[in-house]
């Protein structure tokens, strides 16, 4: 079983429009939970997680007429979620088999992050890969209180890799 317990507070302060009431300073919360579940076996491993994400207090009145548009990120938001502050959904649901010769495939909804495919011997070159290459493309990224998922197939080899992906409706 797994927890993760994410919590942060924004506060924003925008350029102040020159005419109307809009919100140009204000503060929110986002609160992400997660809760999983993992079996492994010998021959792979299925995977279920829930995420709950939380958006508190964002601003009524953080969107201005164009051509200012939003003041800040929880405009955007709430321009995305409405009067939606919170959601329960499926995060992660896979299950990976070992096939032969060292094969892996991986069927479902997964965090998929583009460059970390293959992992090198050289413990400092991973270490950049890791931290400074992958997620350039395509990732879950962790930043945002929602993040991505991605429904589709992997398939590792000791040769080569491939991944047919489509990205989940997450809004960042």
């Amino acid at each position: 079983m797994s927890f993760r317990f994410f919590f942060r507070q924004e506060a924003w302060d925008w350029f102040k429009p020159a005419t109307g009431s809009n919100q140009n300073a204000y503060t929110f919360t986002g609160v992400q939970l997660r809760y999983g579940v993992t079996q492994t076996t010998k021959t792979g491993e299925s995977k279920l997680e829930l995420q709950s994400t939380q958006l508190l207090g964002l601003a009524t009145r953080a969107a201005a007429p164009a051509p200012l548009g939003a003041l800040g990120l929880g405009a955007t938001y709430k321009s995305a979620n409405g009067n939606q502050t919170g959601s329960l959904f499926i995060k992660q649901l896979y299950t990976q088999k070992k096939l032969a010769n060292g094969t892996v495939a991986k069927l479902g909804r997964f965090e998929f992050a583009e460059g970390n495919e293959t992992v090198p011997e050289n413990p400092s070159l991973a270490w950049v890969k890791k931290q400074r290459i992958s997620e350039r493309l395509v990732a879950g990224f962790g930043w945002p209180p929602v993040g991505r998922a991605f429904d589709g197939v992997q398939v590792r080899t000791r040769y080569s890799d491939g991944s047919a992906c489509r990205a989940d409706s997450g809004c960042f």
